[in-house]
């Protein structure tokens, strides 16, 4: 336990060879700590011998905290195997890997409702932030969409960033949204003083519900 722990904190190549050389025939606590700190050192190379200890938790976890292409395979390839309380965990492992390796289309895949819900928004916030001028149309197309968790994702997204283009679609498109989304929406648009909300502002002041008007 000490030398392996000494391992993970020394720089350089060596450490993390000694801990890749020492995890082949380990067994029990060992092999687990052993997996643990090469995925602290995020050693890329260590990326096939942890594949092999899948769908292990502290496997899961690793690839996770290494975060590359190659560990994103990996752990996509157990998915049928991962179930119960070990699918958050990998839903995790997997959002992590999919923003280090730039993968769109996994995390697109993770916004799917079979996911956990926090791993959902997660993703979706992944999307926005890679999808450069295309963050709009996917704001809006989860707000105007019937999913209450990527609508919440949504809101999050404009009231997250500085990026002008997502509230200005929204604003644009508010009347076609319900009233609670407009109700939520309204502060954090005039917030970015989005001027394309005001034409919808103007009619939904005139609403016979008094909170809609209030916002």
């Amino acid at each position: 336990f000490a030398a392996r722990i000494a391992l993970e904190r020394i720089p350089g190549e060596n450490s993390p060879a000694a801990l890749r050389a020492a995890l082949e025939g380990a067994a029990g606590a060992t092999r687990t700590g052993l997996i643990g700190s090469l995925g602290a050192r995020r050693d890329a190379r260590a990326v096939p011998a942890i594949d092999m200890a899948l769908p292990d938790p502290a496997a899961v976890a690793a690839l996770g905290s290494i975060a590359n292409k190659p560990a994103l395979d990996a752990l996509i390839a157990v998915e049928t195997g991962i179930s119960g309380s070990a699918g958050t965990a990998w839903a995790d492992a997997v959002l992590r890997c999919a923003i280090g390796a730039g993968s769109e289309p996994v995390l697109a895949k993770l916004c799917g409702d079979k996911y956990p819900r926090q791993a959902r928004k997660a993703a979706f916030a992944g999307r926005v932030a890679a999808s450069g001028g295309a963050g709009g149309d996917l704001v809006f197309g989860a707000l105007s969409g019937g999913d209450t968790v990527l609508q919440e994702a949504a809101v999050l997204a404009i009231q997250n960033t500085s990026e002008k283009s997502l509230a200005d679609k929204a604003g644009a498109e508010l009347d076609k949204l319900s009233p609670l989304l407009q109700a939520q929406l309204l502060p954090l648009l005039a917030g970015r003083e989005c001027t394309s909300a005001l034409p919808a502002a103007a009619r939904i002041a005139k609403s016979s519900d008094v909170y809609l008007r209030q916002a």
